[in-house]
């Protein structure tokens, strides 16, 4: 599938109008203006602090462990879209996660 990128004003602009149509319907949009300024805000994080102040070095190389970190979640948290035998046809995993966060299971 092509990937295309839209203008971050544009985004904002979008998000502020969803915003204000929340406003006036009573409800919620997935796109809000909060949920542009999180998902277009750089991110970076520098452990030199760390590594100079408490001689820290770490275990797990970065590119290592965002290897693993991709793998778990394909692994885990993907869902696999084999549908249940639900009534919702959400699929099984989705379903355990669900129960999950609402207590049903155990973690």
């Amino acid at each position: 599938a092509a990937k295309f990128h839209l203008p971050t004003p544009l985004l904002f602009f979008l998000g502020y109008f969803a915003d204000f149509l929340g406003w006036v319907f009573k409800t919620t949009f997935k796109l809000s203006y909060f949920n542009v300024l999180v998902l277009t805000m750089h991110r970076w994080f520098d452990i030199s602090a760390a590594e100079k102040d408490l001689d820290f070095t770490p275990i797990v190389g970065f590119r290592e462990g965002w290897d693993e970190t991709i793998s778990w979640f394909k692994d885990n948290w993907l869902p696999s879209f084999k549908k249940a035998s639900s009534l919702t046809g959400i699929s099984s995993k989705t379903q355990e996660k669900i129960d999950i966060q609402a207590g049903k299971k155990d973690k």
